[in-house]
C-alpha cells in the first residue's frame, strides 16, 4: 500500500480476459485499492489486444498509467 510504483501482470485486455492472469480493469482496481502513484501494465501476450489497456485500467485508477516496454527504465 502507498507505493510510488507498481508493475502489474496485465496479460489481457478487459474484453478478452484470461483464466489465470489479470486483465486491465482488474489492474486498475488493484492499483486504486493499494493507493499507488504510478501503475505500469506489464506481461502482455503477443496475441493479446493491447490497444486500449491504459484506458481500461483508467476506469478504476486515476493515477499515472504506463504500458511496459522491453528494457524500459523508470526513475523512482
Amino acid at each position: 500500500r502507498g507505493a510510488d510504483l507498481a508493475v502489474l501482470d496485465c496479460s489481457f485486455s478487459s474484453r478478452s480476459p484470461g483464466a489465470c492472469h489479470m486483465h486491465a480493469e482488474q489492474c486498475g482496481k488493484v492499483a486504486h485499492e493499494a493507493g499507488i502513484s504510478t501503475l505500469v501494465l506489464s506481461h502482455f501476450y503477443l496475441v493479446a489486444d493491447r490497444s486500449n489497456v491504459v484506458r481500461q485500467a483508467a476506469k478504476h485508477f486515476p493515477g499515472r498509467i504506463l504500458k511496459a516496454k522491453d528494457l524500459m527504465r523508470l526513475r523512482v
